[in-house]
């Protein structure tokens, strides 16, 4: 029924648009939706009463400033109110495309669902439409509602169609390559392809899950959700568009009307019509890097490189979500105060900064009814959100919207680590100053207002201080604001003394300092390296600043070195040291031992310096040869020893852990009883420790039954090792979340450890060990999401392992090949593969190396056992995964070709699928000289680039000496 069968229907359509009036225009749909309730056609009048806008407009040549605001349209009458129909109409359908080609498909206001009605299509493949008319419409495609009518099951859907006019080739292209990147793509926050075909016309469509929900701009502000909870949405759907950058697309077009919330508030990433794919299975066009002016961008969300001409990354991206964060936490744009239309958008973007988020939300920029409604939904005041904007989610949003790529954030990945260390409340990357910067210049330029005789007062002053800084610098940011910004600072400032004298019974700089060091170690047992490198850096800027007051006192002094050897320590024992980590390390090392030797020179009995010297002694011996670090571990006991008396206590577990090293060093001498005897005080050292003294016992008592296997007393190695396995397994059921990964981690190695003690005597027992040394391997894979590069160490230790088992196991080798070949085919490659870390991709290629080195190893056992069909079993399949792999990698080294490392592993790749084809009949010896060839020339590029990582040398091995 329209409004000339019901005359109440005019009435009922300007009520709603009354109520309409302050809604934002890309979330007129949802609310007049939800508006309209059930009564299909007043929600049909109300959206041709609408008139709005999308806010999509073409890419214009940047040649040409006098481009028009929006493009026109030649099909629409001039003279008639146009509307792109809204694309959260009713259930907001999923890719419904409204800005994916060139210029906008403008629909008449008067008489278009009757067209609709017409040219609706009935069936499209397995699915029938429902929907009286398109739920989304663009340039070149409609959606429509449909529920799967084949197949035995009923299952909604939003189809996809080329509009009906005849569409050129580029049209076809683009849509098509829409498909292709939604088939690429497996992730919860993204609307997944579900089919697609060609419609009897010769048109193709595409059926995409059915998204019901709303722009998530609406649902953040409908729930009233806080700023942590919208930041936690927000990383969702960051996490979305990283998924896209590993399978190789770029989104372009990130928008509140681009992501959906659902009612139980999972975000859902739409639309990648205006996507692009570096992907070699592609070819041709839809390949290519992305270029500026290709297509279409919404100009309040595209990156400024999307304005110019321009090289266009996942960089772009990363710049449109910060954007999106900002009107997320703040219900307002980056550059708000700039006048609308394009060309001042472009200018703004292209030669000013954006406003900070916690300003646009200042009472003194935003009327009082704007901020009213700001605060409602948020159900907080605007004061408070100010505050809680002020600080690292300003630095962190600003960095994303830098006008330069290379200044913001590299990935999604990292955006999303920041704002986790944010909500953590710990030290962010992105802050662009450290405290101890600013608050060494305050006290530089005010010494003699703030010098205090008591170490006691600096903790809490340093926090004044800082505040007086930050006024500082905040009075020079603009010309108008002079006169608040002198108010400000002299308010500071008399706060500054009010807190020097309030802190003389405060606490004192030196205990925060320990509270850290313990911090700082319990994340470095975490593997959260770099925030317990942060976390040190920032304390030490803290100590230098009271050091710069009171510069003679010990303690103060002690704690310094402490968190520099710390930092030594953090840089030297990384996973995967670089070359720049390793002699980083050794140069902090070289500095502390210098601090440690002025420090004694003065101090040469103070119990803190003598224990930091034997822990610099450790360290020192662990940067050495096993077999040369005993005179450095004597040393460390001689110096502990000192500490000891000096302190009138005892220190067992740094004991514990020089005697576990000196054991190491004597087995490795062949001094297996001095090794034993070692191992043995030692764990008599952890066993009268209190407290967690567990994990240190069961990692000595793995020693002890390593020793005792060489010595032939192998059920007394048993018994060491399943006690061991015992205490591993107590402490996995008993681990904090925080420490279920390293408890697990450890649990896998005590089964691998009693596998290998049973291999020789009980096959079967050593094979149920096995099996769970690698699930639990698996498993920790997914447990630990700081470190998944240090979870793919695991993986591929675990395969090396068993392998390892397998050839020297005597023997039947048949079950332990089954158990590694199983996990290796159904687990290992699937999960890494789909590993959620920026380098997945790098990632599955080293996994891929790795498995086919395997494969090549037994291929060629098989064959000097004279099993052939063996042998070409293990080759087959190393030539299969090696022609994907090199697919990605040689796309990988067109994005960067800087990386030694990359080089070399895809390098080493090309040379396995030579090796894999040598002595094959049917290989083509001209393809096999072809890819020793290429693989020699990446060689020469890898010697080119900075280090001399692991893998060049593997390659210079395999390939031998680069060629002249």
């Amino acid at each position: 029924m329209n409004r000339f069968e019901d005359p109440s229907m005019d009435h009922r359509v300007n009520d709603i648009l009354k109520r309409l009036e302050r809604t934002r225009p890309t979330d007129l749909g949802a609310e007049a939706k939800m508006l309209c309730g059930d009564d299909e056609a007043l929600l049909a009048e109300v959206l041709d009463a609408l008139g709005t806008e999308s806010g999509t407009v073409e890419m214009p040549v940047t040649s040409a400033p006098e481009a028009p605001d929006l493009p026109e349209s030649n099909d629409a009458d001039p003279d008639q109110p146009t509307v792109e129909t809204p694309r959260n109409v009713g259930s907001r359908a999923s890719g419904a495309d409204h800005d994916s080609v060139e210029g906008l498909e403008r629909i008449p206001r008067t008489g278009d669902r009757t067209r609709a009605r017409l040219r609706r299509p009935d069936r499209i493949g397995h699915f029938q439409i429902e929907s009286e008319i398109p739920i989304g419409r663009g340039g070149f495609g409609e959606v429509w509602e449909a529920f799967r009518v084949e197949g035995g099951f009923r299952q909604r859907v939003a189809i996809k169609i080329i509009s009906r006019a005849v569409p050129d080739e580029k049209v076809i292209r683009r849509f098509e390559l829409e498909r292709q990147v939604l088939a690429s793509l497996d992730h919860p926050d993204i609307a997944r392809l579900i089919d697609g075909g060609e419609m009897d016309d010769g048109r193709p469509w595409l059926a995409m899950e059915f998204v019901d929900g709303v722009a998530v701009t609406t649902y953040c502000d409908r729930e009233r959700l806080s700023i942590d909870a919208r930041v936690k949405i927000f990383m969702k759907i960051a996490s979305a568009v990283q998924h896209a950058h590993e399978n190789l697309v770029v989104h372009r077009d990130i928008k509140p009307d681009n992501v959906l919330v659902t009612a139980n508030g999972e975000p859902k990433l739409l639309d990648f019509g205006i996507a692009k794919l570096v992907n070699p299975d592609l070819g041709g066009e839809a390949g290519r890097v992305t270029q500026a002016g290709e297509g279409v961008l919404t100009p309040d969300y595209a990156a400024p490189e999307q304005f110019t001409g321009e090289t266009i990354g996942t960089r772009a991206d990363v710049y449109s979500l910060g954007v999106l964060l900002y009107e997320l936490l703040t219900s307002r744009l980056p550059f708000h105060d700039e006048a609308r239309g394009y060309i001042n958008i472009r200018t703004a973007k292209l030669e000013k900064e954006p406003a900070r988020p916690s300003d646009a939300v200042s009472t003194a920029s935003i009327d009082p009814e704007t901020a009213k409604r700001i605060s409602a939904s948020r159900d907080t005041g605007l004061d408070r959100i100010r505050r809680r904007l002020d600080g690292d989610l300003d630095v962190i949003i600003l960095k994303a919207l830098r006008r330069e790529p290379s200044r913001r954030y590299a990935s999604p990945r990292e955006l999303i680590a920041d704002l986790q260390r944010h909500l953590d409340g710990l030290p962010v990357e992105a802050r662009p100053d450290s405290i101890g910067y600013r608050t060494t210049r305050f006290v530089a330029r005010h010494r003699a207002g703030v010098a205090v005789s008591a170490t006691g007062v600096v903790a809490l002053a340093l926090a004044a201080l800082t505040l007086a800084a930050f006024a500082d610098a905040r009075a020079s940011r603009t010309e108008a604001d002079l006169a608040s910004s002198r108010a400000e600072t002299q308010t500071a400032r008399a706060e500054t003394s009010e807190t020097i004298r309030a802190a003389l019974a405060g606490i004192e700089l030196q205990s925060a300092a320990k509270g850290t060091e313990s911090l700082v170690t319990s994340l470095a047992e975490a593997n959260r390296l770099d925030d317990a490198d942060r976390l040190a850096t920032a304390m030490l800027e803290r100590i230098d600043t009271g050091l710069s007051i009171v510069p003679d006192d010990p303690d103060l002094i002690a704690r310094r070195i402490a968190l520099q050897l710390q930092v030594a320590k953090i840089r030297w024992q990384r996973r995967n040291p670089s070359l720049g980590d390793r002699e980083d390390g050794a140069r902090r090392r070289a500095e502390v031992a210098t601090a440690l030797a002025e420090a004694r020179a003065l101090h040469p009995n103070h119990p803190d310096l003598l224990f930091i010297s034997a822990l610099l002694e450790l360290l020192e011996s662990d940067a050495l040869p096993v077999i040369s670090r005993r005179p450095r571990l004597e040393a460390s006991l001689e110096l502990l020893s000192q500490a000891e008396i000096a302190a009138n206590r005892d220190f067992p577990r740094q004991r514990s852990m020089i005697g576990t090293d000196l054991g190491d060093v004597l087995k490795r001498e062949g001094d297996l009883n001095g090794a034993l005897a070692a191992y043995e005080e030692s764990h008599a050292a952890h066993s009268n420790r209190d407290g967690d003294s567990e994990r240190d016992l069961a990692m000595v008592e793995t020693r002890m039954a390593s020793i005792r296997t060489l010595l032939g007393q192998n059920e007394a190695a048993k018994a060491l090792h399943q006690r061991s396995l015992d205490r591993r397994r107590l402490l996995a059921d008993q681990a904090a979340p925080t420490e279920s990964a390293r408890s697990r981690r450890d649990l896998a190695n005590g089964h691998w450890f009693l596998a290998e003690a049973f291999a020789a005597s009980s096959p079967a027992t050593a094979r149920r060990h096995v099996k769970r040394y690698l699930d639990l391997t698996f498993e920790v894979a997914w447990l630990d999401p700081l470190d998944r590069r240090g979870a793919v160490d695991d993986l591929m230790t675990a395969m090396s392992r068993a392998s390892r088992l397998v050839s020297l196991h005597g023997g039947d080798t048949q079950p332990f090949a089954e158990v590694i070949a199983r996990y290796r085919n159904s687990i290992v490659k699937p999960r890494l593969e789909t590993l959620p870390d920026a380098d997945a991709r790098r990632l599955a290629i080293r996994a891929d190396r790795y498995l086919s080195e395997v494969d090549l190893a037994l291929a060629g056992e098989a064959a000097s056992n004279d099993d052939l069909d063996l042998a070409e079993t293990h080759l087959e399949a190393t030539r299969r995964r090696l022609d994907r792999t090199l697919e990605i990698g040689r796309a990988l080294l067109t994005i960067d070709s800087e990386d030694p490392e990359l080089i070399a592993e895809i390098a080493l790749c090309i040379a396995y699928r030579a090796e894999a084809d040598h002595g094959n009949q049917k290989a083509d010896p001209e393809q096999i000289e072809t890819w020793i060839r290429e693989a020699r020339d990446l060689q020469s590029l890898a010697r080119e680039r900075p280090g001399d990582g692991p893998l060049r040398r593997k390659l210079d091995r395999q390939l031998g000496p680069p060629e002249a």
